[in-house]
């Protein structure tokens, strides 16, 4: 990849266990597990001095 980036910000399709209500994953868009997350190739998008800034709960 050509581009690299110092700021990456990213708000990651995990699943969570709370499926039962309406604003659940689920209900609105695919979702990836913990596992596939963390295969994501990141570092190739990442500049050799750069911030990750991911939402989280």
């Amino acid at each position: 990849m050509k581009n690299k980036y110092k700021i990456i910000y990213c708000d990651p399709p995990w699943q969570y266990k709370n499926q039962k209500t309406r604003a659940a994953t689920n209900n609105h868009y695919p979702t990836l597990s913990i596992q596939d997350l963390k295969s994501l190739n990141i570092k190739s998008l990442a500049d050799d001095n750069s911030v990750l800034i991911m939402w989280y709960l």
